[in-house]
């Protein structure tokens, strides 16, 4: 693949050649600021018909807010449309840039979800209540279960790696003994 047929997107290099089902492949863009903390607010104007498809998508898609589902759409389409720019060597190290950003802000919050997660679990215990425990933690398996391989596993690896820096691992222990 050569830089002048790529995609630029915050996945796996994709090409001209690429299916558009490998381009919506990519986890969800849903981060409102920069690592600094940072952000612009923009507002924009849309047909009411517009507004019905952006709720729509949202309600079917992993999207918390209307805005998650907006930022997502603005990240789609502008890596679309940097194919336009795409000979220009400045445009192409802003996008990389970009693209490095993303990267490290999913990795990071799949640590800080876990970590949220494991103290709730943490918390249950605690409290006397390791059935209910064991049951979110099977429901949160099933639910990474249903992520593609590569987010699947490092989901899984930070889990683990949380349910044992907690001194949890035994409820998976108890999980798969049940």
């Amino acid at each position: 693949m050569t830089s002048k047929d790529s995609w630029v997107t915050d996945g796996p290099g994709l090409s001209l050649s690429d299916t558009f089902d490998k381009l919506t492949a990519q986890p969800p863009f849903k981060r409102s600021e920069d690592k600094k903390g940072h952000d612009v607010p923009m507002g924009v104007r849309v047909p009411k018909d517009v507004g019905r498809w952006i709720t729509r998508v949202k309600e079917a898609g992993p999207y918390q807010t209307t805005s998650d589902a907006m930022r997502d759409a603005v990240w789609l389409g502008l890596q679309i449309l940097s194919l336009r720019y795409e000979k220009d060597p400045e445009w192409q190290v802003y996008l990389q840039a970009m693209r490095m950003d993303n990267d490290t802000a999913w990795e990071a919050a799949t640590y800080e979800e876990e970590e949220k997660f494991v103290n709730n679990l943490e918390t249950f215990v605690k409290n006397g209540n390791e059935k209910r425990a064991i049951e979110l933690l099977q429901e949160k398996l099933a639910l990474i279960q249903d992520l593609k391989e590569e987010r699947r596993k490092e989901r899984k690896r930070v889990l683990l790696e949380r349910l044992n820096n907690h001194r949890l691992g035994g409820l998976l222990k108890r999980l798969e003994q049940s």
